[in-house]
């Protein structure tokens, strides 16, 4: 399935990439960022506003979606014309959260990149049953 898809063959459509637009910092300032950050009595690092920025950007992924239908189309939640909220396909949005954990004596940065689906195709992958 992962060669197939890095070659492009998408299984039920064509597979559609999103880039991230910005250009993102080189490993040495992602370096100085890590060196010259202050951190709190935790030992958490207080980053910048323009530091965070900078960290999202360079680590920001690039999804290559295998696409077939609108519910293989992301974007943020919105309120639609019913009582729940909608996906609103037509702007795809990825949040992101940093969050902090603790390996050993170490406190690792960790950057949250999330996408949302406007509904889950229901597949099968591989199942077969014996009578």
């Amino acid at each position: 399935m992962f060669r197939r898809a890095a070659a492009g063959d998408a299984e039920d459509g064509t597979v559609v990439r999103y880039e991230p637009g910005a250009k993102p910092a080189d490993a040495s300032q992602i370096r100085a960022i890590f060196v010259h950050t202050p951190q709190d009595r935790l030992g958490i690092p207080q980053f910048s506003t323009e530091d965070h920025e900078r960290l999202f950007q360079a680590f920001a992924p690039i999804f290559e979606i295998s696409t077939s239908g609108e519910y293989d189309r992301f974007g943020p939640m919105a309120w639609g014309s019913g009582p729940t909220p909608e996906v609103d396909v037509t702007r795809p949005t990825v949040f992101r959260r940093l969050a902090f954990t603790r390996y050993g004596k170490w406190v690792l940065a960790q950057l949250v990149y999330t996408i949302w689906f406007p509904e889950r195709r229901s597949i099968c992958w591989g199942v077969s049953s014996t009578g």
